[in-house]
């Protein structure tokens, strides 16, 4: 008996809708989402661009 009754809370606790509105998977100002999106694109050209050409410096080969 007390098995149902457990039952039965945790269906309508479930049930339960959330106090939380839905998270939108769209941004509210796309010239934000572009603005980030060509600023990563830029960063992966520029990496790969010095990559590609041995131009990457690390922090042994640098002096102050």
């Amino acid at each position: 008996m007390a098995t149902q009754s457990l039952e039965h809370s945790v269906y309508i606790l479930s049930r339960q809708r959330s106090k939380r509105p839905a998270r939108q998977l769209a941004p509210k100002d796309p010239w934000l989402a572009i603005t980030i999106f060509i600023a990563y694109a830029a960063s992966i050209t520029s990496f790969w661009y010095f990559f590609q050409t041995h131009q990457i410096v690390l922090y042994g080969d640098t002096y102050a």
